[in-house]
């Protein structure tokens, strides 16, 4: 609701009088929702990814009984990375951003990105025991 009256207001002095507020509402509304889920579409689809490379196994993944329980273990496993590593995990896979723009940001080389990479990826199959994939040890 906050984002459809902040997009009104500052759109305020384009909105067309003569047509109807309550559609131009109800777009502004739909937009904002289908952005949304399309985001969190684009978020789930990263961390079927991550999850897929963790395990080095597509099929398991995609068969898992309680897929949302695998989820909650991915982001309980990131949660406890070191907060450097987990920001610059984060920045790579979830937001995409390249090694260079990471780099940049952080104000480190390339190599340094690529090394807390490497490790919280190491961390997240060492956190997902093989007898047991289901079960995280952190």
């Amino acid at each position: 609701m906050q984002e459809v009256f902040l997009k009104i207001w500052k759109k305020r002095q384009e909105i067309d009088t003569s047509k109807s507020f309550n559609s131009y509402i109800f777009t502004i509304a739909l937009n904002s929702i289908r952005r949304h889920f399309n985001e969190l579409a684009v978020q789930h689809s990263l961390k079927h990814d991550i999850l897929t490379s963790v395990y080095d196994d597509d099929n398991y993944v995609d068969e898992y009984a309680d897929y949302e329980e695998l989820l909650e273990k991915l982001e309980l496993a990131i949660e406890k990375m070191p907060v450097r590593r987990k920001e610059i995990f984060l920045r790579k896979k979830i937001d995409c951003k390249s090694l260079k723009e990471i780099s940049e940001e952080y104000h480190i080389s390339i190599k340094t990105v690529e090394y807390h990479i490497t490790e919280a990826m190491k961390f997240l199959r060492e956190s997902f025991t093989n007898g047991d994939k289901t079960r995280l040890v952190v």
